[in-house]
């Protein structure tokens, strides 16, 4: 399992837990309204951070691949064939 999946399964199962504590929890309605607002809030404060970081991930990737490209495109081993008309 790759980090970002078991980052985003500690989310869900922290989320589902956050929310059954609170439906089971004797609190008033107007209590409970705002303990629900408030971890709605951390939950959307923690996603975006997955966000960000899936981003970066992202944004790493392409360029190592994209010099990866360019690199293989610049080497020898490719230009040689056409050189030598082999191609």
């Amino acid at each position: 399992m790759k980090t970002t999946e078991k980052i985003l399964l500690l989310a869900g199962a922290a989320a589902v837990g956050a929310t059954l504590g609170l439906l089971f929890a004797p609190k008033s309605g107007k209590a409970l309204r705002k303990d629900i607002s408030n971890t709605m809030d951390s939950l959307k404060d923690e996603a975006g951070v997955l966000v960000k970081e899936g981003k970066e991930f992202a944004e790493k990737t392409i360029k190592n691949v994209a010099e990866s490209v360019k690199s293989i495109e610049n080497s020898d081993a490719v230009k040689e064939p056409y050189i030598n008309g082999k191609a």
